[in-house]
């Protein structure tokens, strides 16, 4: 995974204008603080880039952070498994459907976030 920006150039005779140039520098499940009774959210931090094509100039730059997700997540069947939020590392482990779905969530959330900040 890049830890920085890495549009150079498009290839030759490629028809765009620009290029919106993403990373996601940290992503997991974080306990907001050491004390033994907070729970772990969901977590990803992202940086974006719009990049002019023709010279490389950057036209628009946002970064966004989710510290947990509001909406329950959910299966994909439809289905909810629950707040976005363990009560400890073990429990994460003990569901990685419900952990996967989170991400999910989290990772929506912050695609959401970009496209607010980039509009």
């Amino acid at each position: 995974m890049p830890l920085r920006f890495v549009f150079t150039s498009c290839e030759p005779g490629a028809d765009r204008d620009a290029v919106l140039d993403i990373y996601v520098s940290t992503y997991g499940f974080i306990a907001l603080s050491d004390a033994s009774n907070m729970p772990f959210l969901p977590s990803v931090d992202l940086s974006a880039r719009l990049v002019q094509a023709r010279d490389r100039s950057v036209l628009m730059q946002a970064a966004v952070a989710v510290r947990g997700i509001e909406e329950p997540a959910k299966a994909p069947d439809g289905t909810s498994l629950g707040l976005g939020s363990f009560k400890n590392f073990a429990e994460i482990e003990a569901n990685p459907g419900r952990a996967v779905a989170c991400m999910r969530g989290a990772l929506a959330a912050a695609a959401d976030g970009l496209v607010r900040r980039l509009a």
